[in-house]
């Protein structure tokens, strides 16, 4: 809610945020509409008139506290990662609303694209940390059952909005990172079925798709900066990985692990970093 800026029909709870490429047209007084230059991080992304920034150092703060205090007992970085959450997610004066209706939005052009909900893939970290902080006692019942709530509103908004449908469609790492938040949300707030639905279709949906049987990730591989992209999508889904593990479920059908494109991703990524031979572009 510290944002200056933010779009006419937007609350100010609303998070908001700019598309990271996309630039001032050098050909028009106003730079209007931006134009993309991709790879190229715009730096007003980051100004004080977006919540992109501040998203950043919340989640990091939060961690980094969290564990902090795990380690040492000291219940001081405890107590300011669970105030940090309580400000982002559930204090009625400075709460986020769960939706990501204005995320990545382009001067000129949109005030929110379904792309912007890989802004909010972050959150997966929340919410771990969040259980954590709940064990140790530092968040009370009233606290999770709040937060529970707000990461379930925002899995529905995933499945039911514009955006979200638009953005379940995708056949890169926006796809993969989408399946993540709304199996990780889902799970979370409680609602299981869902979690489980969107594991279980994941292997065929986003992994045999994406990922070609010498390890190569295409999509990835045709961005400005492959070697980045590709270690960014291998990422989802080993967290994928993990969240099926930890609800014991199967994420790689016999068909799906036999074939073993994660691995084989893994290890084209590795050996062609080791080999000094430079990245397809």
């Amino acid at each position: 809610t510290d944002k200056t800026n933010f779009p006419q029909d937007a609350d100010i709870h609303d998070y908001y945020s700019q598309g990271p490429y996309w630039w001032p047209d050098p050909e028009k007084p106003d730079g209007l509409p931006y134009i993309r230059r991709d790879g190229e991080v715009n730096p007003e992304k980051y100004s004080n008139a977006f919540d992109s920034r501040r998203r950043h150092d919340m989640v990091e703060d939060v961690v980094t506290l969290t564990l902090a205090g795990y380690f040492s007992a000291d219940s001081r970085y405890l107590d300011h990662a669970a105030q940090q959450i309580r400000t982002w997610f559930t204090d009625p004066e400075t709460a986020m609303n769960p939706n990501m209706t204005y995320a990545q939005s382009i001067p000129g052009r949109s005030a929110g694209r379904s792309f912007g909900i890989i802004d909010s893939r972050s959150f997966v970290r929340v919410a771990e940390s969040a259980l954590l902080l709940y064990r140790l006692g530092i968040l009370g019942e009233k606290d999770m059952v709040t937060l529970r709530a707000w990461f379930g509103e925002l899995a529905n908004w995933l499945s039911t909005s514009a955006n979200g449908v638009k953005e379940g469609t995708a056949k890169n790492n926006h796809g993969t990172f989408y399946d993540l938040q709304l199996a990780v949300f889902s799970w979370f707030a409680g609602d299981l079925q869902t979690s489980r639905q969107v594991i279980s279709g994941f292997c065929a949906k986003r992994v045999m798709p994406q990922i070609d049987a010498k390890g190569r990730m295409p999509h990835e591989l045709a961005r400005t900066r492959p070697f980045n992209y590709s270690v960014f999508n291998l990422k989802a889904m080993v967290n994928m990985a993990l969240l099926a593990d930890r609800l014991g479920e199967k994420m790689l059908p016999d068909g799906c692990a036999a074939d073993h494109r994660i691995q084989r991703a893994v290890e084209y990524v590795a050996n062609l970093s080791a080999s000094g031979n430079g990245w397809p572009v």
